[in-house]
C-alpha cells in the first residue's frame, strides 16, 4: 500500500467489496467476496497483520455449514479463510466476535461451561490453527444501568434487538481487559475476575467504541 493512500472496504448486503482511494478520492469496485460477511460480528474489521478480518454469515465451507474467519490482505486485496480455534460451531445469534488483544487476532465466544462466561481465544502466531490459546474466561457480568433490561443474567451474552450486547475493545497497559455493554462501558480485571464501570464527564449515552491510535503521517487530500 502507498503510504501516501488509505484502502478501505465498503459492504453492501452481498458483500461487493469497494476500496477508496484518498489519492485519487476515487472509489473502486473488485467485484463481490467469495464469503458472506457478517458485519454485527466485529464492525468494521478487525486489522491485524496487515489484514482486515471479519466472522461470516453461515454457509456451506469446508464441507459443513458453519461460520468461519475471513480476512482481506490490503496489499494485494485478496480473501482469506482463517483458522478458528476449536470452540465448536460459531453462532450468529450468540455474542461471538473478533478483537484484537496484545496485538494478536482473538475470538470471544461463549464459555463451554454454560454458565454465561465469555471465553476470549487468543491467536499466539498469525495464521498458525494450534497456536489459539483460551487465554481469558469473563464472568457473566450486567452493568448497572442496563440490569434491569435483562430477564436472565445470560443475556448479557447474546445479541438484543439485532445488536451485539457485549464487545470486547482492548487490552490496557495495566492487564485489564475493556469492554462495552450496549453503551456502558467497563474493565474486567482478569485476576481478579472483577469488572467495574469506566466514565467521565460529559460521556455520551449512546456510542460506540473503536480503538485509534494516532499517527504524525500526513494524509495528503
Amino acid at each position: 500500500m502507498d503510504s501516501d493512500s488509505i484502502r478501505l472496504l465498503k459492504n453492501t448486503r452481498k458483500s461487493d467489496v469497494q476500496i477508496f482511494n484518498l489519492g485519487n478520492n476515487e472509489w473502486r469496485s473488485i467485484g463481490e467476496a467469495p464469503y458472506r460477511l457478517e458485519k454485527r460480528s466485529s464492525p468494521p474489521g478487525i486489522l491485524v497483520s496487515g489484514r482486515l478480518h471479519w466472522m461470516s454469515q453461515r454457509g456451506n465451507y469446508n464441507g459443513r455449514r458453519e461460520r468461519i474467519i475471513v480476512s482481506f490482505d490490503l496489499v494485494d486485496d485478496s480473501f482469506q479463510e482463517i483458522p478458528r480455534p476449536d470452540t465448536g460451531t460459531l453462532r450468529s445469534w450468540a455474542n461471538d466476535h473478533l478483537a484484537v488483544l496484545g496485538g494478536c487476532l482473538s475470538a470471544a465466544v461463549p464459555s463451554s461451561l454454560g454458565n454465561g462466561a465469555l471465553d476470549i481465544w487468543v491467536m499466539k502466531e498469525y495464521g498458525v490453527k494450534d497456536s489459539w490459546v483460551k487465554d481469558f474466561t469473563l464472568g457473566a457480568y450486567s452493568p448497572t444501568l442496563i440490569l434491569a433490561e435483562l430477564r436472565e443474567p445470560y443475556w448479557i451474552w447474546k445479541s438484543f434487538l439485532g445488536r451485539r450486547f457485549v464487545q470486547i475493545i482492548c487490552l490496557l497497559k495495566n492487564g485489564d481487559i475493556l469492554v462495552e455493554y450496549r453503551g456502558t462501558l467497563a474493565s474486567y480485571n482478569p485476576d481478579s475476575g472483577i469488572f467495574k464501570e469506566v466514565s467521565f464527564q460529559g460521556m455520551p449515552r449512546l456510542f460506540q467504541t473503536t480503538v485509534h491510535i494516532g499517527s504524525l503521517n500526513p494524509v495528503q487530500s
